[in-house]
C-alpha cells in the first residue's frame, strides 16, 4: 500500500537492498515508458530497473508507482517536452491576441 495516497501497489525488493512500490496491473510496451523509469522483475521476484538499456523485446516493463501517485507531485521527466508545450501555450495566446489565428478548413 502507498503511503501517500493508499492504493495498493506490489513491493519488490531491488538489488541495492531497497524496495520499490510498482503498479501492480502496468505492463507497458518499453517506447512508452521514459528510460530509467522501466523496471523489470526476474524469476527471484526482484525488480532492476533497466537504466538507458532497452529491454528484450516482449519483456513486461513495469512503473514506478512514484510516477502516478496522486498524493505526490509528478516529476518532469521530459523538461524539454514541458518547455516546449509551455512555449507553444505562450505563442498560441499571443496569436490569439493579435488576431493572427491560421483559419482551419472546413472538415465536416
Amino acid at each position: 500500500m502507498c503511503p501517500e495516497c493508499g492504493v495498493a501497489g506490489a513491493w519488490h525488493p531491488t538489488y541495492t537492498e531497497a524496495w520499490v512500490l510498482l503498479e501492480p496491473a502496468q505492463i507497458l510496451p518499453a517506447y512508452i515508458v521514459p528510460p530509467r523509469q522501466r523496471w523489470l522483475i526476474d524469476g527471484n521476484d526482484i525488480a532492476w530497473n533497466t537504466g538507458d538499456d532497452e529491454p528484450a523485446p516482449g519483456a513486461p516493463r513495469r512503473i514506478a508507482h512514484r510516477l502516478v501517485c496522486p498524493g505526490l507531485e509528478r516529476q518532469d521527466l521530459w523538461p524539454w517536452l514541458t518547455a516546449l508545450e509551455l512555449e507553444n501555450a505562450r505563442r498560441a495566446q499571443r496569436q490569439a491576441d493579435q488576431g493572427t489565428l491560421p483559419q482551419l478548413p472546413d472538415t465536416g
